[in-house]
């Protein structure tokens, strides 16, 4: 009878373990992703995004498994979840990037560990002129996964692997014959950053060659402003620093040189740059995470 009865138990458990709560069963990894920002996990509030995810035995390499980590199944209350095939036991590592369409992401299966990489696409072939990305994280960590059948939670911390950019532009005032202002073309204006890299590896290393960003304006009609909206750069592994150059209707109308001010694009950092256009040598205000540090005259 005993025997009866623990055979229908574990019969009764497998049927919930198929049928209603796939959570309560053995055999399965959970990814709990964190970025630590202000003292609590901000991952979901700050990466929008779609993730990879690959896997690598500790000592051993070669990829073994890439998956897609699709955002909207994820939140701080339900993690990644990841059924184990045979290959998922003893000591793995779990490597992740954010997605982004600028970049290209170079590593196959036969890739080894550390030197796949994420890359910035040009614009065009040979301009050296890259869109950036919105935004781009970087996850990392070692686990022990045990056997096949045990059930495992993972926490995975994230970094900002980009310095977040903004520039805001005051525009000089044209006025029609009748008086009105004309309202600036987004098109008309371009800003081009320089010193940053085109490539960041999966040890989180910055490399690559010199590129200049171009990130996409538009014109903001409640400020009457050009602006363009918060993007990320690369950084630089010989500690450049920033420069920026504008334009209007290509014909360049001011440069802004940061070396002295020692001012880099530094991951995790915040640059808030906001431009009076409104002089024969623009002015600019420059904000790093949220606090004021210079003020830079164009040399144009």
């Amino acid at each position: 009878m005993r025997k009866l009865l623990s055979i229908l138990f574990c019969l009764l458990a497998l049927s919930s373990c198929i049928k209603d709560d796939i959570s309560t069963c053995a055999g399965m990894m959970y990814f709990h992703f964190s970025y630590m920002y202000g003292g609590t996990n901000s991952f979901f509030e700050m990466e929008k995004a779609d993730l990879t995810a690959h896997f690598y035995k500790v000592g051993n390499a070669t990829k073994y498994r890439e998956l897609n980590v699709n955002r909207e199944e994820i939140s701080l209350r339900q993690p990644f979840s990841v059924e184990k095939t045979p290959e998922d036991i003893d000591s793995l590592e779990f490597v992740s990037w954010s997605q982004d369409e600028q970049l290209d992401y170079i590593g196959t299966p036969e890739t080894p560990l550390g030197e796949g990489y994420v890359h910035l696409k040009e614009i065009s072939d040979g301009s050296g002129i890259c869109r950036p990305v919105e935004d781009l994280f970087y996850g990392r960590t070692k686990f022990d996964a045990k056997d096949r059948y045990q059930r495992n939670d993972i926490t995975v911390p994230y970094v900002r692997a980009v310095c977040r950019i903004r520039i805001t532009m005051i525009p000089r005032t044209i006025n029609r014959p009748d008086g009105t202002p004309v309202i600036p073309e987004p098109e008309d204006y371009v800003f081009h950053v320089m010193g940053t890299r085109n490539k960041i590896d999966d040890n989180n290393i910055t490399g690559g060659e010199n590129i200049i960003l171009q990130p996409e304006c538009h014109y903001d009609q409640t400020s009457g402003n050009v602006v363009a909206d918060w993007f990320g750069a690369f950084g630089s592994p010989e500690g450049e620093y920033l420069k920026l150059h504008v334009y209007i209707r290509e014909k360049e109308v001011a440069s802004f040189d940061f070396t002295y001010n020692e001012i880099a694009a530094v991951p995790g950092h915040f640059l808030d740059l906001e431009i009076d256009g409104r002089y024969i040598n623009p002015i600019m205000d420059v904000y790093v995470n949220g606090w004021k540090t210079a003020v830079i005259v164009s040399n144009m």
